[in-house]
């Protein structure tokens, strides 16, 4: 939970004069959503004072960063676990499902793919501590996540969701703008994907809908649904709430170098 800073002047004032001058309830519309600012960088960091937890935790501090034209978005580490804590009721699963995650208590430190360096999916990799950078461009956004150094797609040229799909990590995306949110539509994922390290997950028959505002220059809100009939007995949301940050850039992360924890997995 490191925040590792570098110099860039020029991108930070202008970013600070913008902030100043926009952060005051100005909802941008949707070609500004993503590019704000031609000229600065946009850092953002979960505000967890809007994380109304059953239990008190300690966020640690945790940095994403962006370059335009694009836009970053970031949670803080600890998050990871914490963003599923902010549902109220708890996670609607199935009983056999809960029964699995529960079975899962005591070895999640082991079987947790990410404790392996699997690369993990969206909505989980929004509350990682790595960086995580979205370039816009006509047909797509190009999410950068810089755990290693992995990418994401999301295709926002009309296409709609393929009827088959080979599963992946973070499965197959698509987006389209209701108003001023960014929408995007996902599905095709791997099935068993964890979506913290309690152990908690969805299968290949989920199917997860994100959906970005910014309702002012100085925030960032995704709202996560999650939907898949075989784990869940009904879709669930949670919000995940950014903040600006400054003077951060993405460095290289690869789980795998100079690794020792792998030989010191024995249970």
């Amino acid at each position: 939970g490191v925040v590792r800073r570098v110099s860039v002047p020029a991108f930070t004032e202008t970013l600070r004069v913008e902030l100043e001058r926009r952060c005051s309830g100005l909802a941008l519309s949707a070609e500004g959503l993503l590019v704000a600012v031609s000229d600065a960088q946009e850092v953002w960091l979960l505000d967890a004072d809007k994380l109304t937890l059953k239990r008190k935790f300690e966020v640690p501090a945790v940095r994403t960063v962006t370059s335009a034209p694009g836009l970053t978005l970031a949670v803080a580490g600890g998050a990871q676990t914490l963003y599923l804590l902010d549902l109220k009721g708890g996670i609607p699963y199935q009983p056999w499902a809960a029964d699995l995650v529960k079975s899962r208590a005591t070895d999640v430190a082991y079987i947790d793919p990410h404790a392996h360096c699997m690369p993990p999916n969206f909505p989980r990799a929004w509350a990682f501590p790595e960086t995580i950078k979205i370039l816009q461009s006509p047909a797509q956004l190009t999410v950068l996540h810089e755990w290693n150094a992995s990418y994401r797609q999301i295709f926002t040229d009309g296409r709609k969701l393929p009827d088959d799909m080979t599963p992946t990590w973070n499965g197959y995306s698509v987006a389209h703008w209701e108003g001023n949110t960014l929408v995007v539509e996902s599905a095709g994922y791997r099935d068993d994907s964890w979506l913290d390290t309690n152990g908690n997950f969805f299968s290949s028959a989920d199917h997860v809908t994100e959906r970005i505002t910014r309702p002012n220059f100085g925030s960032l809100n995704i709202d996560v649904t999650i939907d898949d009939p075989k784990v869940f007995t009904h879709p669930w949301t949670v919000n995940l709430h950014m903040k600006p940050l400054l003077d951060t850039e993405m460095i290289d992360f690869m789980c795998q170098e100079n690794n020792k924890d792998m030989e010191h997995m024995v249970r």
